[in-house]
């Protein structure tokens, strides 16, 4: 027996997640670094991060989450609590296959972020707490 791939696409959710991170294109990093500096230290604790090349992830709750121009807001569905996915939309498949086709490509993945536009997959188990210096650090790293 041979699986005939499906093509997923991404349709408005009826009912948004509740966001529980946000991602930041590598445009939006300038306005997010200067935000994020804003926020009382103990804010930033209750925040935690993790960057690529490409996006920047922040982990908390829904009223702790920074926010600026150009961000995509993350959720956890029900059905598929270990994949932030963005919270406006859902896949046109059921969301149970969705996720096991997903974590069968990605197996170690235990809390991928799932970012559109296009498609890829964040690790985010290195998120780790904020404070100023990794912020400082970001924005160096950023700069370069």
């Amino acid at each position: 027996m041979s699986a005939t791939p499906i093509a997923v696409r991404f349709v408005p959710r009826a009912e948004p997640l509740l966001a529980s991170a946000i991602a930041a294109p590598r445009a939006v990093w300038p306005a997010l670094v200067k935000r994020l500096l804003r926020e009382p230290d103990a804010s930033l604790a209750e925040l935690r991060g993790a960057v690529t090349e490409q996006t920047a992830v922040i982990v908390g709750e829904a009223s702790r989450l920074p926010w600026v121009d150009g961000l995509v807001f993350l959720g956890r569905d029900e059905r598929a609590p270990r994949l932030l996915m963005p919270t406006a939309l859902a896949p046109n498949v059921p969301m149970e296959l969705f996720a096991r086709a997903l974590f069968k490509r990605h197996p170690d993945g235990v809390a991928p972020a799932l970012l559109l536009d296009p498609m890829r997959v964040v690790d985010v188990r290195s998120a780790s707490p904020l404070d100023r210096q990794g912020i400082e650090a970001w924005r160096r790293r950023w700069q370069s």
